[in-house]
């Protein structure tokens, strides 16, 4: 079985947890059974947002300068948007991780979530994100990061034991309610699939 790791997603974790028994993927091999695991996408953004601002010196994606002197709704406002995103690392001369860097193309009317959904369990290489969706739900095991540790023993076969699985977010952000319908609107897609 292979391990689907979509980025901020509790990857570390499961990484941690399967060790080298299992095969760990940063996208999904065609005909080969696999699993992964998705999150509301509201706490993706927080979580991505913590990530660069917490660990701002340890890491070397670019998308941390963007996160630096922003606050976490001016943040998603940017990230979620392929034009926008665009144009701020136009600006500010910001060169993206060879995986961030094709959302920037992206065609649809995708936040950044469901471009890492399509991106990393697409082999497809579909162009529309309802196909990939469709893929997905049809090839994948998907296990919610609300219930990792129960998902991945009844869906997976994988117990976890005692670890202890941290699902609060260190440091919280207010995130208003423009955002979180921002999020909501191009996020769409990942919400009915998995969150209706």
């Amino acid at each position: 079985m292979f391990f689907i790791h979509i980025p901020k997603n509790a990857g570390t974790t499961v990484c941690r947890v399967i060790g080298q028994i299992w095969h760990h993927k940063p996208w999904l091999p065609i005909h080969k059974k696999a699993f992964t695991v998705i999150r509301n996408p509201i706490d993706f953004y927080i979580s991505l947002y913590n990530f660069f601002t917490i660990k701002f010196d340890t890491i070397s994606n670019q998308m941390k300068f963007i996160a630096k002197n922003l606050d976490i709704d001016e943040f998603v406002n940017i990230v979620i948007d392929s034009k926008r995103l665009s144009d701020y690392c136009d600006k500010h001369k910001i060169q993206l991780a060879s995986y961030d860097a094709p959302f920037l193309k992206e065609k649809e009317d995708i936040g950044f979530y469901t471009y890492y959904l399509k991106y990393f369990c697409n082999p497809m290489k579909e162009e529309k994100t309802k196909d990939v969706l469709e893929y997905m739900n049809k090839n994948l095991i998907i296990v919610k990061f609300e219930n990792l540790k129960e998902g991945l023993k009844s869906k997976a076969g994988i117990d976890i034991g005692n670890l202890v699985i941290n699902k609060t977010i260190k440091k919280s952000p207010h995130v208003s309610q423009i955002t979180k319908d921002l999020i909501s609107r191009y996020e769409r897609y990942a919400f009915e699939a998995y969150y209706v």
